[in-house]
């Protein structure tokens, strides 16, 4: 299978993957950048600068199945994680970045219990190519309270028009356009890791389930042959009459109408 949808949430599940940590020698003395080892992973994926929180016991960097760099900040047990999270927002909005908040429901198959919880959103554009994203939220990392923040590259575009030319651009493909007046574009570009091949990823916000079946309806009208499947991660598949091209799509609450598109 050649893409997967990550649903990430990072309150309930610890992600294990290769890392790097340092921490503070003195644990009275706060740190006023990032420690070199976790430094070195953001100079060598983005080259730019993620804003700091200073007040973590340890630090901690990995990287996503898609390449997205995930920093884990370390803290004390009884520290309130609603503060933290505002404090962040802050410090990112002191830095000149976008900062949005968005309160999410995850429910628990467990104990059939729905919990509501907060995501912030932070984003900066640093040239007509190339913004980066945050999304940052109270994370549990291999059993320690964390600040999780999640820095993925977008491209900066209109989010209120469907990206046609950059899709265009990139893939040498036109595909059916989704519009309507309250959906808003968050447009990224991906690198399969393991075909090398570039992929674009399009989450529509605002969307909801009954927008996936509409979607449907006008990627059959446009004669594409749809592969619907029960799998929540991978989500359905659509497929030109050429078999060129391939539009994965799902609705995932709490996100949007999700879209990978890639060429065969």
């Amino acid at each position: 299978m050649k893409k997967k949808f990550y649903a990430i949430f990072l309150v309930f599940v610890s992600v294990f993957l290769f890392g790097c940590n340092q921490k503070d020698k003195d644990s009275n003395k706060l740190l006023t950048n990032w420690p070199i080892a976790v430094r070195t992973m953001i100079e060598d994926n983005y080259n730019y600068e993620i804003p700091f929180y200073n007040k973590a016991k340890e630090y901690y960097a990995d990287l996503d199945g898609d390449n997205n760099l995930i920093l884990h900040c370390i803290l004390d047990e009884k520290t309130d994680s609603n503060e933290v999270l505002e404090e962040y927002s802050t410090i990112c909005v002191n830095k000149n970045w976008q900062v949005d908040k968005v309160t999410k429901t995850y429910f628990n198959p467990a104990d059939f219990t729905n919990y509501d919880y907060d995501v912030y959103y932070a984003h900066k554009e640093y040239n007509e190519e190339l913004g980066l994203a945050l999304e940052f939220l109270a994370g549990n990392y291999r059993g320690d309270l964390s600040l999780d923040i999640i820095c993925s590259k977008y491209v900066p575009i209109n989010t209120t028009v469907w990206p046609t030319d950059l899709i265009q651009e990139l893939l040498g493909i036109t595909i059916p356009s989704f519009e309507k007046e309250e959906f808003r574009y968050v447009v990224s570009t991906k690198v399969d890791e393991m075909t090398d091949d570039v992929y674009i990823y399009i989450t529509i916000t605002n969307a909801t389930y009954e927008d996936e079946l509409a979607y449907k309806e006008i990627l059959e009208n446009a004669g594409y042959l749809i592969f619907e499947t029960d799998n929540d991660i991978t989500g359905n598949f659509a497929v030109d009459l050429q078999v060129t091209h391939c539009i994965q799509y799902k609705y995932n609450e709490g996100y949007g109408l999700e879209l990978f598109i890639y060429n065969l």
